[in-house]
C-alpha cells in the first residue's frame, strides 16, 4: 500500500490540469483495487465519474 500511496501521490500532483492516458491508466487500476471491483476505464467524457474516482482515491490514500 505504502507503493500505491506515493504512486498516487505523484499522479495526483501531476493531474490537477490535465489527465494523460498513462495516469488515467494508473488511476483506473488503483480505484479497481482499492474499491474492490473489475478493472473498468470510466469514459473520458463524464467529467463527473472522474472528479469522483479521483476524490475516492484521494480520501482512500492520501488521507493519512
Amino acid at each position: 500500500m505504502v507503493d500505491d500511496v506515493r504512486l498516487w501521490g505523484d499522479v495526483r500532483a501531476k493531474i490537477v490540469s490535465k489527465l494523460s492516458n498513462e495516469h488515467f491508466k494508473i488511476m483506473c487500476v488503483l480505484h479497481s483495487k482499492y474499491f474492490k471491483h473489475r478493472y473498468n476505464e470510466p469514459c473520458t467524457c463524464n467529467k463527473r465519474i472522474l472528479r469522483q474516482w479521483i476524490l475516492d482515491l484521494d480520501n482512500k490514500l492520501l488521507a493519512n
